[in-house]
């Protein structure tokens, strides 16, 4: 039985923009995605979670937007095999379904708004990548970009 590695990166670019009149600051950290081992006999997609991490000093209303990553389109981002020429098909999704594709409200994409307390709040990041897909044994991976708004 063959099996893949690879995994995606999530990077951030913060961008702050106050909504309220007593100053605030606010700080988003993210956790690496990694789908483990990739099984391309395998009938299931991989499923993986990974979370954002909004740290605030008062309460803010909030708006999270990701961009496409480095190699693909909000339809269908592409981990990039490191020292190679494969791509894995994945996207990064609001809901555990895999259904709701998180991006920057541009098509059929998505972002997630909310209300974060003083302190910190955890946001769920779900992604998934399709069964089927004939890749070389390696590494892959992907930067999507993480626009924090409030």
């Amino acid at each position: 039985m063959m099996t893949k590695s690879f995994s995606s990166c999530l990077t951030l670019l913060l961008m702050g923009l106050p909504i309220l009149t007593q100053a605030q600051n606010c700080s988003i950290t993210t956790t690496p995605i990694n789908f483990g081992s990739y099984h391309v006999f395998s009938a299931s997609q991989k499923f993986s979670t990974s979370y954002l991490r909004i740290s605030c000093d008062a309460p803010v209303s909030y708006n999270i937007l990701l961009n496409q990553g480095l190699h693909g389109t909000y339809d269908q981002r592409l981990m990039q095999e490191i020292g190679g020429s494969d791509q894995v098909k994945y996207n990064l999704y609001t809901d555990a379904s895999c259904s709701i594709i998180w991006g920057s409200n541009v098509g059929n994409t998505s972002s997630v708004s909310g209300t974060a307390p003083a302190g910190s709040t955890q946001i769920q990041v779900y992604a998934c990548a399709p069964a089927g897909q004939d890749v070389d044994a390696g590494s892959y991976e992907d930067e999507v970009s993480v626009t924090l708004s409030y």
